[in-house]
């Protein structure tokens, strides 16, 4: 990809292909996806993900262009790596906090907080664990808001 976003050479999913299933074999659970220029163009992470969602169902997937979408590569991959490492852990973390919500009669939506202060919906909490990271880190209260 050039930095205008312009394809040079084409993503090579075959390689992907035994890349992933070499780190499936070593028992990778988790993948961040950080090409250059996918700020610019995620067509060749996109397609990355699509792969693996279909060939490697179980693994969690974090791409650099939905995580971070901006200049600066080291930033864009050491952020996407931390999410990716988070992801099945936080995933979880929030499943057995929507199930106790249930069990106990909670019919609402639900938000977490997110270290800009701002609030994510459990579906994004899960699929970009590191936006709020600080906030967990550093706190034990989960807000619970009942729209109507």
């Amino acid at each position: 990809m050039s930095r205008d976003g312009q394809v040079l050479t084409p993503v090579d999913l075959d390689q992907v292909r035994r890349e992933v299933a070499d780190l499936e074999a070593r028992g990778v659970a988790a993948l961040a996806v950080c090409f250059l220029h996918s700020y610019k163009n995620p067509a060749h992470e996109r397609a990355v993900k699509d792969l693996v969602r279909r060939e490697f169902p179980h693994f969690a997937v974090s791409l650099s262009s939905e995580v971070v979408p901006e200049l600066r590569e080291y930033e864009r991959g050491t952020t996407t790596t931390a999410n990716a490492y988070v992801q099945l852990l936080i995933d979880r973390y929030v499943a057995r906090l929507e199930e106790a919500l249930t069990e106990r009669g909670f019919r609402g939506r639900f938000y977490l907080m997110q270290s800009s202060g701002g609030m994510a919906s459990p579906r994004m909490a899960r699929e970009f664990p590191v936006k709020s990271h600080r906030v967990w880190s550093r706190s034990k209260k989960i807000c619970l808001y009942r729209l109507t």
